[in-house]
């Protein structure tokens, strides 16, 4: 017999898939992250015969197999502050909150599956941005593998950093309750939040 929580999740399931915005901002987010590295990294494989030394010696292969998901990030925030923002814009967190009345209940269950959402398509479009990556640049011998040191955590974390923007962007909808104003302040939070970290980062006392 089911249980409270996987009830109140299977119906987030259904809302989700229901949503056309969640499709529409899921393909946006893939397209940004898979083709923007893509142009990256074939830009770099054409011009690299030519490249000065001094090129060639900041070059970063997984990093540019996956510099498109700096724009992506943006999208996967959207599509956090979408799934619950989208709720209060139509009325239908009334009907939710109907449906399953304990409000910790209501919400742990939308985390859960927007979370695992947003997870699943972040690794996996992290994994695909670095293999399609790794392939143009094996042309130039300049792909490395998932076993070099350092690889595989690199790009798990790419695609955990998009689950966990797409978690801010949900808290963000969920406190703001209004899906421009909450993407406003998901835009400025990415962007001058890591400007501000860069800005103060001489600043740590941490040893190296």
């Amino acid at each position: 017999m089911p249980t409270a929580l996987t009830g109140a999740m299977a119906g987030e399931v259904i809302k989700l898939r229901s949503l056309r915005s969640t499709w529409i901002t899921a393909l946006i987010a893939v397209a940004f992250g898979l083709a923007l590295s893509l142009m990256d990294v074939a830009h770099t494989a054409s011009a690299w015969p030519h490249m000065a030394k001094a090129d060639r010696a900041q070059f970063d292969s997984v990093g540019d197999s996956l510099s498109g998901f700096a724009f992506a990030v943006l999208a996967f925030g959207v599509l956090g502050v979408l799934g619950v923002s989208s709720e209060y814009t139509t009325g239908l967190i009334r009907s939710t909150l109907t449906a399953t009345p304990r409000r910790a209940l209501a919400y742990t269950a939308k985390t859960l599956v927007i979370g695992g959402f947003a997870l699943l398509l972040g690794e996996l479009t992290a994994f695909a941005a670095f293999f399609i990556g790794q392939a143009v640049l094996a042309k130039q011998h300049l792909d490395v593998g998932l076993g070099t040191p350092g690889v595989l955590r690199a790009v798990s974390c790419a695609g955990l950093y998009l689950f966990v923007v797409t978690i801010v962007g949900y808290g963000l909808g969920a406190v703001i309750r209004h899906t421009a104003g909450a993407i406003a302040a998901l835009f400025a939070l990415v962007y001058l939040g890591y400007g501000a970290a860069k800005a103060v980062e001489g600043w740590s006392t941490l040893p190296s």
